[in-house]
This record gives structure tokens, C-alpha cells and sequence, in this order.
């Protein structure tokens, strides 16, 4: 959890490796995912909001499955 953390808050990342960190947070659907993915859609990348918020939105639905 932590690495995708670091992953997503690194400003010089790419935009490949934190799709892929959003995309992995997503399907984990635990609170403390939800939780970093609220935290990076607060201030996410500017390419990165629209991934950011449907990420979050899927481990939101994935989590009351």
C-alpha cells in the first residue's frame, strides 16, 4: 500500500506506473485504499483526475459488494 502511495504522490512518475497504482488501489476496495485514493483525487495530476475519480469510484462500488 505503501509503495502505491509513494507511487501516486511522486510528481515526476509517470503516468503510466500510477495508472497502474490507481488501477490496483481500485480493485483492493479496502477503507484504507479508499482512503488514499480520496487523499489523490484531492490533488491529483492534472492527466491523471479523470483516472483518479474513476479509480476511486470502482473501489467505492467494489467495497459494498
Amino acid at each position: 500500500m505503501t509503495i502505491l502511495k509513494r507511487i501516486l504522490n511522486n510528481k515526476k512518475g509517470g503516468w503510466e506506473k500510477k495508472l497502474l497504482a490507481l488501477i490496483s488501489l481500485a480493485h483492493m476496495a479496502s477503507k484504507e485504499s479508499i482512503e488514499v485514493l480520496e487523499a489523490y483525487y484531492k490533488n491529483p495530476d492534472p492527466e491523471m483526475k479523470e483516472y483518479a475519480k474513476l479509480a476511486l469510484d470502482e473501489a467505492k462500488y467494489l467495497a459494498k459488494a
